[in-house]
Formats: structure tokens, sequence, C-alpha cells
């Protein structure tokens, strides 16, 4: 079995996490010089539901007294499933049991420290208002009240916080700060709820029309909804292209528990996809500023397939364009063989007989790390000239 994530535990000793192939069951093992213990393990199937283990939800597994820190799949009492850190403590025959559950209605994205001494746990996660991250503190972290098999503390955010802040030299002469100005819910026709984020080009004047570039990802467990300064890519072709840019967050997405992330479970592309398409539909009938007829749609790897496979589900009803950089066209070539799967999506579309440009970089990687210059001046041609002209 491959190790997924290996990390030092107490003296001489091995704390490693191992998962099958399917990554749908998961090993922790406690191991010495001459052999291993199993010490937990954990399924991923729970309550009809399936996922996977993500190897970053176990790049940071810290030592208590008597165990260890480890984030795992919890049900929570509102029905869902949350990545939450669990303390489990190791008994003398290496065996462990879970004695202490630390979260709430969200996903913990990372533990940050623990202090031994003060039993003090600090964290990142979820929790607070669309596209942020909070920093928890929780005391007591791995304590079992008496009496007790687990013990589960229940917290919410602070109702008093702070910010220190220092005001740039050039504050004040800058007449636009660029940022994703406007979050909203958005309830699809799966009933699923989708989180998105829009910026506005300089000047926003309510009453024009502009177009719409649909900036997507939609990999598992992913999240592109932040409360952020935007890839200065966006930044320009939403100032140059005078165009208003969407991030749309639907199942598959992290941070909202198993119900919005289970669906894309040995279903990828399907469902991610169609609420990408629903969610725009909805932006386009909410807000009349959105041009209906210059809307296009942008992805890089993951959402580079995310991207292609809108075009061919929506059939452009609502896309007039899409765009896909380094695109994933055979899921056998994913994150390997990149050129290959540009190869196989230009084989298939000469075939049907779909218009398309198509950009080969040699001797570049998945990031065309130097020539992303071209690239974009290529994109932003594309989009003048085929994507948002005058109809």
């Amino acid at each position: 079995m491959p190790i997924v994530v290996r990390h030092s535990f107490g003296f001489e000793r091995l704390l490693t996490v191992w998962a099958t192939r399917e990554q749908n069951l998961l090993y922790i093992t406690l191991c010495n010089e001459i052999d291993c213990v199993l010490t937990y393990t954990q399924s991923f199937t729970i309550n009809g539901q399936s996922m996977w283990a993500e190897p970053n939800d176990f790049k940071q597994i810290l030592a208590s007294r008597a165990g260890f820190f480890v984030i795992l799949p919890h049900v929570y009492h509102d029905g869902n499933i949350y990545n939450h850190i669990a303390h489990i403590q190791i008994l003398k025959n290496g065996n462990g049991r879970i004695t202490a559950w630390h979260g709430e209605s969200y996903d913990i994205h990372e533990i940050k420290a623990y202090d031994t001494k003060s039993d003090i746990l600090t964290f990142t996660s979820a929790g607070g208002a669309i596209g942020t991250m909070q920093l928890y503190k929780v005391s007591n972290a791995n304590k079992l009240l008496e009496g007790a098999d687990e013990t589960h503390i229940p917290f919410d955010l602070p109702e008093l916080s702070f910010e220190l802040m220092e005001l740039p030299s050039n504050y004040g002469k800058s007449d636009r700060s660029w940022e994703v100005d406007h979050f909203a819910t958005l309830r699809l026709n799966s009933l699923s709820e989708a989180h998105v984020g829009i910026m506005k080009p300089p000047m926003f004047d309510p009453t024009m029309k502009y177009p719409l570039l649909v900036d997507v990802y939609g990999g598992p467990n992913s999240f592109r909804v932040r409360r952020v300064t935007p890839n200065p890519n966006m930044i320009y072709f939403s100032s140059h292209l005078n165009a208003i840019v969407v991030w749309i967050d639907g199942r598959g997405t992290s941070n909202r528990g198993w119900n919005l992330k289970s669906p894309v479970y040995k279903a990828l592309g399907q469902y991610e996809t169609q609420d990408t398409i629903d969610a725009v539909k909805l932006l386009i009938s909410k807000y009349s500023y959105i041009d209906e007829q210059r809307v296009a749609i942008f992805g890089w790897s993951y959402g580079g397939f995310v991207s292609t496979y809108a075009g061919i589900l929506d059939q452009g009803k609502t896309f007039k364009c899409a765009i896909a950089v380094a695109p994933v066209t055979d899921f056998m070539l994913y994150d390997n063989v990149h050129f290959q799967n540009s190869a196989l999506l230009s084989e298939t579309l000469q075939a049907e007989l779909v218009h398309f440009t198509q950009l080969v970089y040699s001797n570049q990687d998945h990031n065309i790390g130097t020539r992303q210059a071209h690239l974009l001046m290529e994109i932003d041609r594309f989009l003048t000239n085929e994507c948002f002209n005058d109809i």
C-alpha cells in the first residue's frame, strides 16, 4: 500500500498513515525499529455516503501527552459529516481511541499548533462569512470528562475581535480597490447551495451591460470563492475588457461537509459542471447588468476539464466560448501527461467539426511558467475578438 504521509511521534517511533488504492479506508499505525501496531482505522463510507481520504488532511498530525490530533470525518448533530479534529489516545497495547472531537458545522482546514503544557489546540477553519477562514483556539483539547467515552467540545466565533492595520503611504490616491466586492448564496436546481464571488470592473455602472467571465476550477475538496485580492490575471481581464468576473463553489467543493462534497465521489465532472452552468443562469436572471450574449468560461487544469465539459453540456445556450488551459481530458493521464490530454481534446474537436484555436508551449510544464505573458495576450485577443465582440 502506498504511504500517504509520515509523521514522527514520540521517542524512536513513527506514526504512519496508509490508505487503500481507492483511498476509502485509512490506517494509522505506530511503528518502532522492529514492528508496527495498527492504532486506528477510519472508513470513508459513513451513513450511506462515501468520500476519499485527502492526503492534505494528514500533512499536520500533532502529538499530545497521551496521543495525537488528526483531522477525520465526523457525523455532526445536524446530520452532515464534517472534517473535525479528533484526539486519539494511544493505549498501552498500541491501540487508539478517540477521546475528544473539535469542530462545528463546517470543515476544519488545517491543524496549526498544539501546546502540550497548556493543552491548547489551534487550527484554521471555515465557519464565518462566505470566503473567509477563521483561526480557532481550543483549551482542554485532549481532556476526557470523567465517566465519559468521548468528549465533544462545541464553540462559536468570538463576538469581539480586533484588527491592527497600517495604511499604505499612497492610501486615498487610487480610486479603485481591486477585490471580490459581492458574495452571494444561490439555491440551485439540485437544491444544493452554491457560493458565488463577483468582481466588477472599474467605474461600474449597474445600468449598463457587461460581459461575464467565469473563472472555474471545481476540483474535489477545493474552494475558489475567497475574500482575498483576486488573481492578477483576472484583475487584468476585468479592467481591460470591462468585464465582470465570477467564481462559483458548488457541489464537490470544501468547507461545508460531505453533503456538498460527496456527490462527486466516483462521478467527477457531472455535478460540479452542472452546478456551474445553473449558477451562471441564475446570475444572468438575477443581475440585469450581465450581458447574456457575452458570457465566457475559463479554467486551468481541472478547471480546464470543467470549462470544456461545461461547453459540451451547455451547447452554446449560456456560454459563447470556453477557454481550457492544460485541461484534463482523460483521468488516466491526470497530473502526468499534459500534452497528451490536449492532443486528445483537439482530435475529438476535429472529428466533430468544432471550431477551436489551440496553442502549444514547448518545453513548458503544467504552469507554463515562462510563457504566461504570451498565453495571456492570446487569451485577451480571443476574448476580445471572438467572445466579447459586438454582436
